[in-house]
């Protein structure tokens, strides 16, 4: 591939580990999005490919690296994506949504030629936004089979990419179970964290389509994109992790562990303390029950998918 270490790729020291490594940063893996590489010098075969969250409008791929930086201390060599966002006029329409009900009754209480100027500017404002600026197609999950397909045609170098594992968060878990599930022979196993995997109950919880609508396109039927829709007998084995404080999404994982059980997909679920962002922090701690249910999922699944 020709790739150097960054200037990052280093030797990582805490409490608990010493581990030399080799990071790549800002590998392009298609025209617009980057991914970043982490190369343990002593690796065993598996891949994981990690998907952050953000709700498909925001976050980035350096939000995952401490994690990505443990996974890589026990031996996994671990690929972290950014993938296309649905942007962030999806805020501005909501902005601008409420500041227009506001100028509106504003003008009603107050006839002034000023506020009827700003109350105007802020209807055409936001009709623009909400008329002209075009919905977002679902880009996000092609990026993501993209970052696959950059796995199995560069990784030989590094790793046996014939194992590859994919583990997302919140909507980084909706990517890859959805993924999983369209590319089920190149994907041997889903790590899920506090995933969306029914976009029609999403949809219920938000309270309209202003950011399924920006996030997917207009939807007559949420299926297409709902993971827990698309499960079939193929799909890799799966493990769904939620937090107790985290009561809309549970319910998510319910429908999705039910859906797998009944197809005939090992799955294994679990809930633990905490919420929808602390599950992901302090992996590195003795008593984390998360990363170590991740590494004994993650090695029996590699075991299973061993020729």
């Amino acid at each position: 591939m020709g790739m150097k270490p960054s200037r990052n790729s280093s030797r990582i020291h805490n409490k608990n580990y010493w581990v030399f490594m080799d990071i790549y940063r800002d590998i392009m893996y298609n025209s617009a999005h980057a991914l970043d590489l982490y190369v343990p010098r002593k690796r065993n075969s598996t891949v994981v490919i990690f998907v952050h969250g953000g709700a498909w409008l925001m976050g980035d791929k350096s939000r995952t690296e401490p994690q990505c930086k443990l996974l890589a201390h026990h031996g996994y060599t671990v690929v972290s994506c950014n993938y296309t966002l649905c942007g962030m006029h999806v805020i501005a329409r909501a902005m601008l949504f409420w500041c227009s009900i506001l100028g509106v009754i504003v003008l009603l209480l107050n006839r002034t030629r000023l506020v009827y100027i700003v109350g105007y500017l802020c209807l055409c404002i936001f009709g623009w936004i909400f008329y002209v600026i075009e919905t977002a197609s679902p880009q996000h999950i092609t990026d993501v089979e993209l970052v696959l397909d950059w796995v199995k045609d560069n990784l030989h170098a590094f790793a046996d990419h014939s194992k590859r594992i994919l583990i997302g968060h919140s909507a980084g878990a909706h990517l890859a179970c959805l993924l999983a599930s369209r590319r089920y022979m190149d994907v041997h196993g889903v790590v899920a964290i506090s995933g969306v995997y029914s976009l029609s109950r999403l949809n219920d919880v938000t309270g309209g389509d202003w950011l399924l609508d920006t996030a997917f396109g207009p939807l007559d039927d949420f299926s297409k994109y709902s993971p827990v829709v698309n499960v079939h007998q193929h799909c890799p084995p799966h493990l769904l992790i939620n937090a107790k404080i985290d009561v809309t999404l549970q319910r998510h994982a319910w429908d999705m562990t039910l859906s797998l059980k009944e197809h005939g997909v090992f799955v294994q679920a679990m809930t633990v303390p905490g919420d929808h962002l602390s599950v992901m922090r302090k992996w590195e701690e003795p008593t984390n029950q998360v990363f170590s249910t991740i590494l004994r999922f993650i090695t029996e699944v590699a075991n299973l998918s061993a020729p």
